[in-house]
C-alpha cells in the first residue's frame, strides 16, 4: 500500500532546487563553450582552405 511522504521544509527544497538549478546552469555553459569552439573551428578551417585554394573532388 501506497504511504506519503513526510514533507520537506522550505529551506531544504529550496536548496535541493538551486543544486539542480546550478548543475544545470554547468551543462548549459558547457555546451554553450563547446559548440562556439566547434564554430570557431570550423571558421579557421574554411579559412585555411580558401587561403591555400583547396578543392575536393568527390
Amino acid at each position: 500500500m501506497a504511504v506519503p511522504k513526510k514533507r520537506v521544509s522550505k529551506s531544504k527544497k529550496r536548496m535541493h532546487k538551486k543544486n539542480w538549478y546550478k548543475k544545470s546552469y554547468k551543462n548549459v555553459f558547457k555546451a554553450i563553450s563547446l559548440s562556439n569552439s566547434n564554430i570557431k573551428n570550423k571558421i579557421k578551417l574554411l579559412l585555411q582552405i580558401k587561403k591555400f585554394g583547396f578543392t575536393f573532388n568527390s
